[in-house]
């Protein structure tokens, strides 16, 4: 959900949930930023990302959220 909240995939309800539960953790708060740091480089950068490669950076990135490691 966080990567999804990153790129504003997401309905207001939820989006209003997502904010406030990153306001309250702190684990949580630091990794959207991380993230929101590495999205934000790569946009300076204007690289072209190839699809898949996105999506293993979205699985890796819901694994980190759930706490299973990537297979």
């Amino acid at each position: 959900m966080l990567q999804s909240y990153l790129d504003g995939e997401i309905d207001a309800r939820d989006l209003d949930a997502v904010e406030q539960h990153l306001q309250k953790c702190r684990d949580c708060g630091l990794e959207a930023e991380t993230y929101a740091a590495v999205k934000n480089g790569l946009a300076r950068q204007r690289m072209a990302i190839a699809p898949d490669v996105m999506d293993r950076l979205r699985d890796f990135a819901d694994n980190l959220v759930s706490g299973t490691e990537a297979g």
